[in-house]
């Protein structure tokens, strides 16, 4: 005799308590199967409606368990609990302005339901209702001190609205309520890497895939702290496995394609990007990732297409006009690489990047006074910026405004005097000044501190002043052929 027949044959009494047990040992489907058969008008059905509820959203089928509760409700309106269930459901839903209605109508029948205020709490902070949230979550607390998920769901709530520290507190807090709590741990490292505390990071998401070896989110998030620690073999083991466990993951996707961007396999990072695309075609930061790596392998108009489709599909996206604006560059279209800067920059007011790079297209189109411009501007952002100062030196040369350039490099080498670079710049501008002793006076001294500072500058920065090098020593410090009526700045 099959399961149903048995079904039909057994007592409906027996049919609501199996249900309910059935539940509360998480097997949902089997509830389903059995509430399903108890007829509306049962005088008791309030409470199979409600176990009903429960089990469609243990499975996620919220919209379903809503009709349920809505049944039970209208059968039994004082029951706490169906008012409680409810608001989750409309939470998961993203109905919050609902699901807090619900959660006042549950507090209204047990003011003392720590549950629903932690719930409560949590649906204000996704209306940005802060002041509000927090309260709800302490009042939960006070209600239960010893029930670990309040202090989890504050701190989700703290993490929302980028209060970290006491975030971290919360998660804390949580943990040692309930050691074995994964999913606290997993906020635990979510707060320390928005704090930039990476290894501390990384060290709680190892935890959590101790505790909990199949939660995929967290093998990404322990990926995204190894990247951070510059740790790229182990951080794409952490996005395989993250993969492996998830193959629809477009995120862990992406990110493993920028890992084998950072390493330099372009043609590697296209293939994971492409699977990413597939997998959410709406999802932009694919669509940029690919972009860049074009750019990369050379590909310009390739990748300018690309950054159009991130146009399209999120207008607000900055880093797109800016990346669009350097692709044009490269391709010599300098005047529509500007207007894409002043774009990123109406939407990023202060985005150093995009000023700087708006200096460097003007630059390159000879007007020097408004690159000039740009760079003062990425100064005030970034006081002391290398790439600013560079970029200002060699546009005061150009504006022959000497003295100036000199007040630039002498501030630079108040704060490294064994910086081999400005030494060579100082040397140059002495040269067009025609001051060949200070000139030489700098050259040697660039000379002298060069392998102490390959440690910090850039290789191209090192190619440059070897190539500096070797041009002075051709030329004999070939000085003569500056004007001899500049002002001298000995």
């Amino acid at each position: 005799m099959d399961r149903e027949k048995e079904n039909e044959k057994a007592p409906k009494t027996h049919l609501l308590t199996k249900g309910a047990k059935v539940s509360k040992k998480g097997e949902h489907q089997n509830n389903l199967d059995c509430s399903n058969l108890v007829p509306s008008r049962k005088p008791d059905s309030a409470k199979t409606y409600f176990h009903q509820g429960v089990s469609f959203a243990k499975l996620g089928r919220h919209e379903e368990a809503l009709e349920s509760y809505n049944k039970a409700i209208s059968l039994r309106p004082d029951y706490a609990k169906t008012h409680s269930h409810k608001g989750f459901s409309l939470f998961e839903l993203k109905r919050y302005e609902e699901s807090i209605e619900s959660y006042f109508q549950a507090l209204f029948f047990d003011p003392h339901d720590s549950t629903s205020y932690s719930f409560k709490g949590s649906s204000l902070s996704r209306l940005g209702r802060a002041e509000e949230s927090i309260e709800s979550h302490d009042k939960a607390i006070s209600l239960g001190p010893d029930y670990g998920k309040s202090y989890y769901r504050k701190g989700d709530s703290l993490f929302k609205f980028e209060m970290f520290e006491e975030a971290l507190e919360s998660f804390d807090k949580a943990i040692s309520l309930c050691p074995w709590f994964a999913k606290a741990y997993h906020c635990k490292g979510n707060a320390l890497f928005e704090l930039k505390r990476y290894e501390e990071a990384f060290q709680a998401y190892d935890r959590v895939v101790s505790l909990d070896p199949s939660f995929a989110k967290a093998h990404y998030s322990k990926g995204n702290a190894l990247n951070e620690l510059g740790r790229f073999e182990e951080s794409l083991q952490s996005y395989d496995k993250a993969i492996s466990l998830k193959p629809d993951f477009a995120q862990a996707l992406t990110q493993k394609g920028n890992i084998l961007y950072k390493l330099e396999r372009y043609k590697e990072a296209l293939d994971f990007y492409d699977k990413a695309i597939s997998l959410q075609p709406n999802l932009a930061k694919s669509y940029q990732c690919k972009g860049n790596t074009l750019y990369k392998l050379k590909r310009y108009q390739e990748a300018i297409d690309f950054y159009d489709i991130v146009i399209s599909l999120d207008p607000n996206f900055a880093k797109a006009w800016l990346s669009k604006g350097n692709a044009l560059c490269v391709l010599g279209r300098h005047e529509e690489a500007i207007e894409l800067f002043d774009k990123a920059i109406s939407l990023k007011p202060n985005f150093f990047t995009a000023f700087m790079n708006k200096g460097k297209a003007f630059s390159h189109m000879k007007r020097s006074q408004e690159a000039l411009e740009c760079c003062n501007k990425c100064l005030s952002l970034r006081p002391g910026d290398h790439e600013a100062n560079t970029l200002k030196v060699s546009l005061l040369n150009k504006l022959k405004r000497y003295q100036e350039t000199m007040q630039v490099i002498k501030g630079c080498l108040g704060k490294n005097p064994k910086d081999s670079l400005w030494h060579c710049y100082l040397a140059r501008t002495f040269g067009y000044v025609g001051n060949k002793d200070k000139a030489r006076e700098h050259y040697t001294f660039a000379k002298f501190f060069l392998e102490g500072s390959k440690r910090f500058l850039s290789q191209k920065d090192v190619r440059w002043i070897e190539r500096f090098f070797r041009r002075i020593e051709e030329l004999e410090i070939g000085f003569e052929k500056s004007q001899n009526n500049h002002p001298n700045l000995i």
